[in-house]
């Protein structure tokens, strides 16, 4: 069975990729091979991200943000 990561890709805007991952959606700051061994805490750090994925399938880390999901405040009648 394929992951959620992978099976949903809903728009590129600006060059920021949007998942839904696990029913969350995340904005994918960065990726960073595997092979390189990258100190992911690091990175983490210095991107300011939520969360990392690692594929292992795809060889990537992928640095992510949680996109809130919006909320009514206050309806407005017209």
């Amino acid at each position: 069975m394929r992951s959620l990561f992978f099976s949903i890709t809903l728009y590129i805007y600006m060059q920021q990729q949007l998942q839904i991952i696990s029913g969350h959606m995340y904005k994918i700051k960065r990726r960073i091979k595997i092979g390189h061994n990258p100190i992911v805490e690091t990175w983490r750090e210095h991107l300011r991200c939520d969360k990392v994925f690692m594929n292992k399938k795809e060889g990537y880390y992928y640095f992510c943000e949680l996109v809130p999901e919006a909320e009514i405040v206050k309806e407005i009648k017209a």
